[in-house]
């Protein structure tokens, strides 16, 4: 270093006396005097050196001179001091120039630059920098970009971001300030829509709430319609938590290969009461709200272009178009009845809700099997409920039932037509099989055994449990009153359990109706019993319905009893059981 010092020193006292003669033509020393300083030291070369060119101004009759900073790029064209004319004698100038030493730290800040500031997806905050120097990155919004750089986009609007880089080599510390925009997350779309405007294997957001979550996966649900989606890690994910999720447009219905899932906010969990608001109250709602589900009182009105509101006083809130058809049907048969009606949260910008199916009018008395209930004290299932479920595939009639296996026989699929003869409870029935179904049952054992779900107990009297009396009417109801029943045997499962009970899906098709539908799914979508047993049925592509197969049906029954709040999910109780007693009031139960 000091050599270097004196070199420059020695030139610059040259440079000096050089610059008080008069000479005619160009000197080259300055030049060569610059080059000299190229020997690179330890903390230092060429590229750190800022060249100043300064000068006196002798005389008002000068030429022009050139003045600037040159870089090293420039040194070799540089040919001497400036020039100007006194007395129409040409003469060099004095001059001087200033070295700017830049060291490793600076050089290191000067080096880190990010191509782009607008961020959707995690940054790289590697900083290439020499031994013994520490680096450390701060973060001023670590919600949204932290300090390792990853990226956690926010749900409705841009946000700004700020990391602060510091060096540190021990006896200086350095620090630079770089600020981003974390783009938000893409607008989601409603369910119903992504297989009208994306094809299989597109890159798709959606915004929905956790109504079930299985291994492997978890269904969404964005107040209209479900969404299977495929994710390995659901162990943090729980019923109702609101998700936005990025992921690969599969078959119909799904969503595979998941990117990036944000949970936005937590609605209501199993268990919880649903609250009560005020319509004021509801419209006032902010985003911190979204997903969440209230239950709110007023008269239905339908409005002039064919959509829906709830009045109470002055205030209305209006119904959100993507209601589902049948759930407006359902509005419609409600126009100027004052009822109990919840809605999804869903729409933060927009003051308008997702009515999410549980809608009770307020109305004194109901009559369900010939007995007077009040609706308004016990849960009465809605038999004119829309049927929201798989459809029967009659190429399955053509087919044998069963086939022989390592472990007796199994079911192959096939169908065939049955009828009516008793019910034993919700989920087990007798019915009046062809001969050849009849000569595989074990031994007088002619009951059936419905697949994917359990109905409370109604047997033994020490085991009776709400709402198993009420599963058994609501079946037998359906049978007895059903112009055509078809059982199915499961490709995934035995034909017959363990007990020697035939197993099928159970398709009645009732007066007045041209398709069949699942029995299966019925009691499950009233809350009468849940999804259970699953060993093998309903799990193959062989049997499916609408690109989805038996066994999501079944769970997506069990979803819509939850969401709806009916049977055992709600808080109305069983009409036929005896909860002072803990056993079903015989008095009443038509068995």
């Amino acid at each position: 270093m000091k050599k270097w010092i004196m070199s420059i020193i020695f030139f610059m006292t040259l440079f000096m006396a050089a610059g008080c003669e008069t000479s005619q033509t160009p000197m080259s020393v300055h030049s060569v005097a610059i080059m000299d300083t190229t020997v690179a030291y330890d903390d230092f070369s060429l590229e750190n050196i800022n060249l100043y060119v300064t000068y006196r101004d002798f005389s008002t009759e000068r030429v022009p001179l050139n003045q600037s900073m040159f870089d090293s790029e420039d040194l070799e064209a540089i040919d001497g001091p400036g020039r100007y004319v006194l007395d129409g004698v040409y003469r060099d100038y004095p001059f001087s120039f200033t070295l700017t030493l830049t060291d490793a730290l600076d050089e290191a800040l000067e080096n880190i630059a990010f191509d782009d500031k607008t961020l959707t997806d995690d940054v790289d905050l590697s900083v290439d920098v020499n031994a013994g120097i520490d680096v450390n990155w701060t973060a001023e919004n670590p919600e949204h970009l932290n300090a390792s750089g990853i990226v956690t986009r926010p749900l409705y609007q841009d946000v700004s971001a700020t990391l602060t880089l510091t060096l540190d080599d021990g006896s200086r510390t350095l620090t630079r300030s770089f600020t981003f925009t974390v783009k938000a997350m893409p607008a989601a779309s409603d369910f119903a829509n992504l297989f009208e405007t994306n094809t299989t294997g597109d890159m798709v957001v959606v915004d929905g709430v956790v109504t079930s979550v299985y291994d492997g996966g978890i269904i969404l649900f964005d107040g209209a319609m479900h969404l299977f989606v495929d994710i390995d890690n659901t162990e943090t994910m729980t019923r109702g938590d609101r998700l936005v999720i990025e992921g690969k447009l599969g078959e119909t219905n799904q969503l595979t290969d998941v990117s990036r899932h944000v949970v936005a906010d937590t609605r209501v969990e199993p268990g919880d009461t649903i609250e009560t608001v005020d319509l004021d109250v509801l419209l006032a709602l902010d985003a911190s709200n979204l997903g969440h589900v209230f239950n709110v009182v007023g008269t239905v009105v339908e409005r002039g272009d064919g959509s829906f509101a709830i009045e109470a006083g002055d205030t209305a809130v209006p119904i959100d178009a993507r209601t589902a058809a049948l759930r407006r049907i359902e509005l419609a048969e409600h126009v100027g009845q004052l009822v109990s009606i919840r809605v999804l949260y869903l729409d933060h910008e927009d003051p308008t809700f997702v009515y999410d199916g549980a809608l009770r009018a307020l109305q004194p008395d109901s009559s369900f099997m010939g007995h007077d209930v009040d609706a308004t004290e016990f849960f009465v299932p809605n038999l004119n409920l829309p049927y929201d479920g798989p459809r029967f595939d009659e190429a399955w009639l053509g087919v044998t039932a069963y086939e022989a296996g390592h472990n007796g026989y199994m079911g192959t699929g096939g169908a065939y037509h049955v009828t009516y003869n008793r019910c034993i409870d919700g989920d087990t029935t007798v019915f009046n099989y062809p001969a050849d179904i009849v000569s595989r049952i074990a031994a007088n054992n002619n009951s059936t055994r419905y697949f994917l779900m359990d109905t409370p107990e109604t047997w033994p009297v020490d085991r009776q449990e709400p709402f198993g009396a009420l599963a058994t009417v609501f079946v037998c109801h359906l049978l007895n009153e059903a112009e055509s029943i078809i059982l199915q045997s499961d490709p995934g499962d035995r034909f017959l359990d363990v007990h020697g009970r035939l197993l099928a899906w159970v398709w009645i098709r009732m007066p007045g109706d041209d398709d069949y539908m699942l029995l299966n799914y019925l009691v499950v979508r009233h809350g009468l019993g849940d999804v259970r047993y699953t060993f093998g049925a309903g799990e193959t592509d062989l049997i499916t319905d609408q690109g989805m197969r038996l066994l999501d049906w079944m769970n997506l029954a069990e979803d819509r009893a939850f969401i709806d709040e009916l049977g055992m999910w709600g808080e109305l109780p069983d009409f036929y059981y005896d909860y002072e007693n803990n056993r079903i009031d015989d008095a009443l139960y038509p068995h």
